[in-house]
């Protein structure tokens, strides 16, 4: 019992001196651990920690000594650690050496290496087996507390420092409104330096005293319902007497056992928010109502637009009418005077008067074209066509005109778009290639002028054709082409210039083949000539050709009316005395007898009297119109279905379109050819009604 006693009294006062200082397992153990050995006089000794409960060799190692010391070889002989069985002492012998082995409950067991260990020192050790795992638990327990310690205020101070940075103000209350903290950004808006300040106190201590109760009554709704109450705005008085908005949100603050013990809040200053939201408020309105002013502005001037812009359809068609009125007077007058004149000289000079009267013809027909462009009242018409007519017509009326100047046209059109049925505008696009071709004859001295034509681009709903027109004339410079395309410029334009013309024949041509869906352009050089060339955009006529009333030959018309029709009686309506005496001389020469009305009332009594063939109705007329006299006409007289045909300088194509809708038959825009008026009035004579 010596033995017992000095070992106890070592082995535990070096435990008492590790749980007296500090619980470190290791440091116990590093005590312990060397006096046994020492004491016993063994080779080796360690502690094994019990892993699981899976069975025999679930341990390891966790303090040995010496430290080389290796007990891989023991432990399996260890059997399961379950508590209150006992270990064999010895263990089987391994490598010539015994080893010693004691239960550490709750723990583990404790090894040792010994050649002979005396029975009582066995028992002895056995109960200082117990007393080393009780220190070995405290020690594990006291290591997990302080580490669940150092845990729980490292979380505690993550928490302060998210609370601390959050960029809103929060706070939290017990159930009587005290404070029981906030963060620093709260602390600064109650006039604090540091949140512990506001602790124990109320909203009655604080600036926003004021709204106390109002805050006290939110704290109790929240507490009471045990919902929160988010996002909702609130006043609030600062430090200085100045009231601002708040953004608040409250919850109920509750305890492990889920008791509500408080509430918590945050709120955010929206003051600067709400402010710039009323500011743009304001504007928002300010706008509205400048928007409101600027659309009836707006309005106003559309409307003062479109009156101007009737205005201008008015003058025009009015122009149209006081231009072309007088000079279908001054072209009848002067044809009529060369049928009767015998003296060559006088012929020559009408024959000069006459061209002049074109010309001038020319101009005011090219001014009205722009016009109508202008205001969008020029529409391009979608009729049955072939190149091969327009091209007909074009050297019908230029053939002459080059010939004068020893030039020669000449066509380049493929067969297999000659007479390919097409829907288009032949008039505008035989405008276009004789304004072209007109000014390459004008502009030229010598050579061939060029009309080729060739499809761009083809497809089963249309084809764009590209023309050019080639002469070998003047040539344009590179700085006057920028120019050639605006209304109203000439590549020459000095008071010496040699060639004449309105420099509105190239604008208005670019225009229509615009509107004709294509583009025009020239290339030139000069002295070497000049090729203009354009495009358009042409739509295949599907459909069967339409049917037209056969038309004769320009130069057999007035003989055919002599022939078949002489002494047909016919109806001429018509105010200017002139324009009638004119027309009255053409109806006689086609052998035909006329009956005349001043105006459209006149018209429609003569109409409910007698039964005529054909009626020639001008438009614009005092007393009844031409478009009400025809529409009168139509549903009350004796010429219900006769044919009636339109004689107007109206050039307008709404002017060609009431006509139609009014009742009427056909359209000859004054001033008229008179071969064409025999052609028109052989046409409706020899359809049947």
């Amino acid at each position: 019992m010596a033995s017992e006693n000095w070992l106890q009294r070592e082995v535990l006062y070096e435990i008492a001196m590790a749980i007296g200082g500090d619980l470190d397992e290791r440091k116990m153990l590093d005590g312990c651990l060397p006096v046994i050995l020492r004491r016993l006089g063994g080779t080796a000794i360690g502690v094994l920690e019990a892993l699981d409960e899976a069975g025999a060799g679930s341990y390891r190692a966790t303090h040995v000594l010496p430290r080389k010391a290796n007990f891989s070889d023991v432990i399996g002989l260890l059997p399961h650690p379950v508590g209150g069985s006992t270990l064999p002492v010895p263990l089987a012998s391994v490598a010539d050496r015994e080893h010693y082995a004691w239960w550490l409950p709750g723990f583990g067991a404790l090894l040792l290496t010994h050649r002979h260990l005396p029975q009582d020192l066995v028992h002895e050790i056995g109960q200082l087996a117990a007393k080393l795992a009780n220190a070995l638990m405290a020690c594990r327990q006291h290591a997990e507390l302080e580490a669940s310690r150092s845990a729980l205020v490292a979380s505690r101070t993550l928490l302060q420092s998210v609370i601390d940075a959050a960029p809103v103000r929060i706070f939290w209350k017990d159930r009587d409104s005290r404070y029981l903290g906030c963060n620093p950004l709260f602390a600064k808006d109650a006039g604090r330096s540091a949140p512990g300040e506001i602790v124990g106190r109320t909203d009655d201590d604080f600036g926003w005293a004021p709204q106390a109760e109002l805050y006290r009554a939110d704290d109790r709704n929240v507490m009471e319902s045990g919902g929160g109450r988010l996002n909702y705005e609130e006043p609030q008085t600062t430090p200085d007497g100045q009231t601002i908005h708040l953004r608040t949100s409250k919850v109920p603050l509750r305890d492990s056992q889920g008791q509500t013990i408080g509430v918590l809040g945050i709120y955010d200053d929206v003051t600067e928010r709400k402010n710039a939201a009323a500011e743009l408020e304001l504007y928002r309105d300010r706008l509205e109502r400048l928007v409101e002013e600027r659309t009836q502005e707006l309005v106003i001037a559309k409307e003062l637009a479109e009156a101007a812009n009737r205005a201008k359809t008015t003058f025009l068609a009015n122009m149209s009418h006081e231009l072309r009125t007088p000079m279908n007077g001054v072209l009848g007058m002067v044809g009529l005077a060369k049928r009767y004149m015998t003296d060559p000289a006088g012929i020559e000079k009408l024959g000069h008067a006459e061209a002049s009267a074109k010309r001038l013809l020319g101009v005011i027909n090219e001014i009205l074209d722009l016009s109508r462009i202008e205001a969008e009242r020029l529409v391009i018409e979608s009729v049955p066509l072939e190149l091969a007519t327009v091209l007909d017509s074009l050297d019908t009326l230029l053939t002459h005109r080059a010939s004068e100047k020893g030039l020669f046209l000449k066509y380049g059109l493929p067969s297999h778009l000659a007479r390919q049925p097409f829907l288009g505008d032949p008039q505008r696009l035989g405008q276009i290639l004789i304004n072209l071709v007109g000014n390459a004859i004008k502009f030229s001295d010598r050579g061939v002028i060029s009309v080729d034509v060739q499809a761009v681009e083809d497809s089963p709903a249309g084809i764009l054709l590209r023309f050019d027109v080639r002469d070998h004339g003047i040539g344009i410079s590179i700085d006057d082409q920028k120019r050639l395309f605006t209304a109203f410029e000439q590549a020459d334009g000095s008071l010496t210039r040699k060639y004449g013309g309105t420099g509105l024949g190239l604008a208005i041509s670019k225009r229509l083949a615009n509107m004709m869906g294509g583009e025009m352009g020239v290339d030139s050089m000069p002295g070497r000539g000049s090729t203009f060339w354009f495009t358009a955009k042409l739509a295949r006529n599907m459909g069967a050709p339409e049917a037209r009333p056969p038309v004769q030959p320009r130069e057999s018309a007035l003989r055919t009316l002599l022939h078949k029709f002489a002494g047909a009686r016919v109806l001429l309506v018509e105010d200017e005395p002139v324009n009638r005496e004119v027309t009255l001389c053409l109806l006689d020469d086609a052998g035909l007898r006329a009956d005349v009305a001043n105006d459209g009332a006149q018209a429609l009594e003569l109409a409910r009297r007698h039964s005529y063939a054909l009626i020639l109705m001008d438009m614009q007329m005092p007393n009844m119109n031409g478009i009400d006299a025809t529409g009168a006409i139509r549903r009350d007289s004796l010429n219900r279905d006769t044919p009636i045909l339109a004689l107007t300088a109206n050039a307008f194509d709404r002017d060609r379109q009431a006509s139609l809708r009014a009742g009427m038959d056909d359209h000859i825009a004054k001033p008229f050819d008179p071969d064409v008026l025999f052609e028109t009035l052989l046409r409706w004579l020899a359809t049947p009604p």
